[in-house]
């Protein structure tokens, strides 16, 4: 479950990174899947996904990939612990 999570973050991130539009329907089909906290991170991920597409600004475009780019990382740094863990 654990893993699961981390992956999610890492992928959360790569689609804010690469500033990827995906249809409403695509986004949220994972939410029928998970359960408590992962639901939660997927409808915030959502909200927070529509609020940045409405911006404009390009510096807040590019802030918003470096947030991304965080938050990519973080999901890679918990898949590392999970799996030395595992060990």
């Amino acid at each position: 479950m654990e893993l699961g999570i981390a992956l999610s973050a890492v992928i959360l991130g790569a689609l804010v990174l690469g500033a990827m539009r995906l249809p409403l329907a695509a986004a949220s089909a994972g939410a029928s899947v998970v359960s408590g906290v992962a639901a939660t991170v997927q409808i915030v991920a959502l909200l927070l996904a529509a609020l940045v597409a409405s911006l404009r600004a390009a510096w807040s475009r590019i802030a918003v990939r470096v947030v991304g780019s965080w938050i990519a990382a973080v999901g890679m740094l918990l898949i590392g612990w999970i799996l030395s863990a595992a060990a």
